[in-house]
């Protein structure tokens, strides 16, 4: 769900990746896979993106796609994914709704298999962050450890990231979105957004009934607080709110985490011989296999022959 009204009010600016080379970015890996993994079941036959001790192999093959513009630019990254902690409290605010209600199945052989290409990618990753990726992606923003964030979800923009790239796994152009430029727009701070996102509704609060993103700006406007708000239409705010606010404005920190995957990611480097070997063992075709090696090492040649004209430039 995220909060898809920050969408109407959030200037947006066109970029092109090649002029972010050497910028960290911040993954919302569950988001990252979810994209790519459709990309994939649209344009490969289902013989090849199942398979048959695990299910669904898409989201590797889809990350393998996905990275190579990110090799071509030079942009270190950095997956974060969910923990547990995120169903915990989808339990705690809404007791209704489902722990297993997740954009892609989380299960062991997910996991595993994820963890297998993304080390094959030489890209580092949070196993399990303790709430949703996005914020931890918006924390390593918010903490310098990233440059910007990458997620479709906005409320990244809530969780506290600062730059957030959307489109970022398409052919693009990709969009950044500055939050101090939403914020200016709107004229609301980011605390007050958060308050306009849980009277609209949350991934872990329904929100209040009939209330769009307009009206409850107006009403945050004219009654000065959420629980103003709340005890204007004679509801009562639960007590669970407050915690959940004071998790969109704190995520859990990385600082002091002792995380070497923090301290200066590389840029992705497919280890070639290591991914085919993965594949194989996932029983792509041989042709198919042939096919994405041959992309990923046209992007590290394009990737060495950017930092060549760099080097000569200076």
């Amino acid at each position: 769900m995220g909060a898809p009204w920050v969408g109407r009010f959030a200037p947006t600016s066109e970029i092109q990746l090649t002029n972010h080379s050497g910028r960290v970015g911040a993954v919302d890996a569950l988001n990252w896979v979810t994209k790519v993994a459709s990309a994939v079941k649209a344009d490969v036959p289902y013989q090849v993106w199942s398979y048959s001790d695990g299910g669904s192999i898409a989201h590797v093959i889809g990350t393998l796609r996905g990275v190579r513009k990110y090799i071509r630019a030079d942009i270190p990254l950095i997956f974060v994914f969910d923990g547990e902690f995120s169903s915990s409290v989808r339990q705690m605010t809404d007791p209704e709704r489902s722990t297993e209600d997740t954009p892609y199945p989380q299960n062991e052989f997910f996991r595993e298999s994820m963890a297998k290409t993304l080390d094959a990618l030489d890209i580092p990753f949070v196993k399990e962050y303790p709430f949703d990726g996005e914020a931890g992606a918006a924390m390593l923003n918010r903490e310098g450890y990233a440059d910007f964030v990458l997620s479709d979800d906005w409320d990244a923009l809530l969780y506290g990231a600062e730059i957030q790239i959307r489109g970022f796994t398409g052919q693009g152009p990709e969009e950044l979105i500055n939050r101090r430029a939403l914020e200016a727009e709107t004229e609301f701070s980011r605390r007050d957004l958060i308050d306009i996102a849980i009277l609209v509704g949350t991934d872990y609060n329904d929100g209040l009934q009939n209330v769009s993103a307009e009206s409850a700006m107006d009403a945050l406007e004219m009654y000065g607080s959420l629980e103003a708000v709340y005890d204007r239409v004679n509801d009562r705010m639960p007590e669970i709110i407050y915690d959940l606010r004071d998790l969109y404005l704190d995520p859990p920190s990385f600082d002091g985490a002792n995380l070497p995957i923090l301290t200066d990611p590389p840029t992705p480097t497919p280890k070639l011989d290591t991914i085919e070997s993965l594949l194989t063992e996932y029983e792509v075709p041989p042709q198919l296999i042939e096919q994405e090696l041959s992309h990923l090492e046209r992007a590290l040649a394009h990737s060495k022959s950017n930092k060549t004209c760099r080097r000569g430039d200076k």
